[in-house]
């Protein structure tokens, strides 16, 4: 808006006719004039939410500003600050660092006991000794060959045979009866009959002798399947998964949170901004 002077009386003129006659179009009705004695400047429309009018000291002029002009907010008064972001995201790179770690662990030991598993058994004929190489506190399992029923003599218990163990470290407490793992390799199927550990690290020695007369029956040294060690596997994968799971899951929802309340504050920027009428 602007004015120019031609003279006191040319001036007086040129706001009286800039002003709104009573009952004209756009005049706000008579209790929402502001009160006698405002200063004149730029006031809220009550006739439009969407503009500013211009009031000259005693009443309403034509002159209007639009409100809701596009506002430019500075970025630098949001809050909470974008680096929040990245600590946002730190969670799920620790999900991801703590998966691979595990995802790691799990494949180590299930090669491990893949190895362990699928190694070669050591032959055993009873009566008769056999010796394997094993560390301190290993153990391993006494298996017997299964046969399919009607295809040849059962194959012996735990009840039909006496074993023994010793090693470096001397005799070991006998072994443990153990008939409840079963253990394929290739075309072959093993039934455990007993478990021992090695007294001590080297040779270690294990004889087994029928503990009634007849032929000589064949056994085998193996591997001890360890429940504890497969369990040990899986939870290791699941660990991996509920990491990722729970990694995304903390990181997400904070930046979400970061994003929401940044919205909020960059609105409420906005509307102070708008509230603001523009400079007489």
């Amino acid at each position: 808006m602007s004015f120019h002077y031609h003279g006191g009386g040319a001036c007086k003129a040129l706001a009286v006719a800039d002003r709104i006659s009573p009952g004209s179009p756009g005049e706000p009705p008579p209790d929402r004039q502001p009160p006698s004695g405002r200063p004149a400047g730029w006031y809220l429309d009550e006739q439009s939410q969407h503009q500013w009018r211009w009031w000259d000291g005693a009443a309403w002029t034509r002159h209007t500003a639009p409100r809701w002009s596009p506002v430019t907010v500075d970025r630098r008064r949001i809050r909470p600050r974008a680096w929040w972001f990245g600590l946002a995201a730190l969670p799920a790179a620790l999900g991801v660092a703590g998966a691979v770690l595990l995802v790691i662990a799990a494949v180590d030991a299930g090669s491990r006991a893949v190895s362990h598993l699928t190694a070669p058994l050591v032959p055993l004929q009873a009566p008769g000794s056999a010796t394997v190489n094993l560390r301190a506190g290993d153990t391993r399992t006494i298996y017997t060959p299964t046969t399919p029923p009607g295809a040849g003599p059962p194959s012996p218990g735990s009840a039909d045979l006496r074993c023994q163990v010793s090693g470096p470290g001397g005799p070991a407490p006998p072994p443990s009866i153990n008939e409840g793992a079963t253990l394929e390799q290739g075309s072959s199927h093993y039934r455990s009959l007993f478990d021992f550990t090695a007294p001590g690290g080297g040779a270690t020695r294990v004889t087994c002798r029928p503990t009634a007369g007849g032929g000589a029956l064949s056994l085998a040294i193996g591997p001890h399947i360890e429940v504890g060690e497969i369990l040990g596997i899986v939870a290791r994968a699941f660990g991996a998964f509920g990491a990722l799971v729970l990694g995304f899951g903390v990181g997400g929802g904070l930046g979400v949170l970061v994003g929401v309340m940044r919205d909020r504050s960059e609105r409420r920027l906005r509307e102070e901004s708008s509230s603001t009428p523009p400079a007489a």
